[in-house]
């Protein structure tokens, strides 16, 4: 057991992500590692001085206090998307995954944090993307379609509904089902750009089938 004890020290020191302990009762924090420390921008003194509810943002600080004081199974693990705070009061966009554990015959609560702000920000640079070449596909009358090159299947926009005659729902196929589309004559042609596409001869095409 005691040399279970130090492994588990030595793993929660050592990684590169920051990991917390606090107390189910009052959200005490118990101990931090290192990259704790560097990520929220206090002193080891300073940080166990404070409750976890301390690195809310101050609009959700009461409703977590009010909520997080029981335990739940132990090995149970929690995830979950949050806003955290630092020392100087910079917020940040956090991933966090708790569970309760025992230590020193005491349930707490042992927390791992994951700073995903950059990955929200690209996340939402390609939400607004995706909306602008939806306005632009609506506003031309263009159609697009999705293929996954490894299963063959395809998601056809709505703009093919009009195309094809569909009724207006999403329409799933394969890629073999939409080449039998292209008129017999043309389907040389298109198989030969297709190819060139796949093998990267081509990084875009600009074709016109019947």
């Amino acid at each position: 057991l005691k040399e279970s004890e130090t492994r588990y020290r030595q793993l929660f020191a050592l990684t590169p992500l920051p990991m917390f302990l606090r107390r189910v009762d009052n959200l005490q924090f118990i101990d931090v590692n290192d990259a704790c420390l560097a990520t929220y921008g206090y002193t080891r003194e300073e940080i166990l001085t404070l409750t976890v509810g301390e690195i809310q943002v101050p609009e959700e600080r009461e409703r977590f206090m009010n909520s997080n004081k029981m335990p739940t199974a132990t090995g149970t693990i929690e995830s979950m998307r949050k806003k955290h705070m630092r020392k100087n009061g910079e917020i940040f966009d956090v991933e966090i995954f708790t569970s309760t554990v025992m230590v020193d015959a005491e349930k707490v609560r042992l927390t791992l944090v994951r700073d995903i702000t950059e990955q929200q920000h690209s996340e939402q640079l390609l939400r607004d993307s995706e909306r602008r070449v939806a306005l632009a596909l609506e506003g031309s009358g263009g159609a697009i379609f999705d293929w996954n090159v490894v299963t063959g299947n395809v998601y056809l926009s709505d703009q093919w509904n009009v195309i094809l005659g569909a009724e207006a729902k999403e329409i799933h196929t394969t890629f073999s089902v939409l080449e039998q589309l292209v008129h017999l004559e043309d389907r040389e042609l298109h198989g030969g750009a297709i190819i060139k596409l796949l093998k990267k001869v081509d990084r875009s095409q600009h074709s016109e089938y019947r």
